[in-house]
């Protein structure tokens, strides 16, 4: 099963690149929400480094997540496979320019897998 999502974010690609390349801003994402917390971070995104979140399906239900960032070519894309309770979940992000040059789109994909790495 392949899960696709598209955001327009009006800044340039550079921009958003910046932003996602520091994972305190994550938590910037989902502020106001009692159910996301950040937990712990590399301070970057480069392959090897590992985020981990916990985040509550239901107030008493908190689930954490570690995410290894596998991928990063600045600023076009990055993404990360998800480890522990969330390790069906492989994430990528693609930023592309559409449109007028300083209007950016964040896409992504994140496919649901069995097992193996992304090819």
């Amino acid at each position: 099963m392949h899960l696709r999502f598209e955001q327009i974010v009006p800044v340039r690609r550079e921009l958003l690149f910046a932003f996602h390349e520091d994972p305190r801003n994550l938590a910037l994402l989902f502020r106001g929400s009692r159910r996301f917390r950040l937990l712990a971070h590399a301070g970057h995104i480069r392959p090897g480094a590992v985020t981990r979140v916990e985040y509550a399906l239901h107030p008493l239900l908190p689930v954490a997540m570690a995410f290894e960032h596998d991928l990063c070519e600045p600023p076009l894309r990055f993404g990360e496979l998800a480890r522990g309770a969330a390790a069906l979940v492989d994430m990528q992000r693609t930023l592309e320019t559409r449109g007028k040059p300083r209007r950016g789109a964040a896409t992504g994909v994140a496919p649901c897998r069995q097992m193996g790495a992304r090819s």
